[in-house]
């Protein structure tokens, strides 16, 4: 995988649904091995992927094997606003029409008036948004 960030979260699996406590590997942002939690900036100094966004941007994020059901390489959605990380939930059937973007790509990015009224984390509102991928690989 090459460098990336690591994201400390309580989320469920995304196979089984037992909530624990993952490291979710990702690359966005200043991807030099940093760790973070929920609610943390992401920078954009050294060894950057992806570009800054000030609308809502996602990026995928794998985690490794579950304690409860032994699923291993569990696929998250992060979430940010502008720089920050705001939230991350499971990979579901309802992120199919946006994962392959995701996973080919370091982010998809959602014009800034999305991010006006929705609530973070997976809804509708997102999923029903045009986003634009962002294929900037510095």
């Amino acid at each position: 995988m090459g460098f990336f960030n690591t994201l400390h979260a309580v989320v469920p699996c995304s196979k089984c649904g037992q909530s624990a406590k993952r490291d979710i590997q990702f690359k966005y942002g200043d991807s030099r091995m940093n760790e973070f939690e929920v609610g943390q900036f992401v920078g954009w100094n050294v060894n950057v992927r992806g570009q800054p966004w000030a609308g809502v941007a996602l990026t995928a994020g794998t985690a490794g094997q579950c304690a409860t059901c032994n699923a291993d390489f569990l696929d998250y959605i992060i979430e940010l606003r502008g720089d920050k990380l705001v939230a991350v939930w499971p990979r579901t059937e309802a992120d199919d029409p946006y994962w392959n973007d995701l996973d080919n790509n370091y982010a998809i990015h959602f014009d800034d008036s999305t991010a006006d009224d929705a609530e973070s984390g997976p809804r509708v509102s997102l999923r029903a948004t045009k986003w634009t991928v962002d294929n900037c690989h510095d």
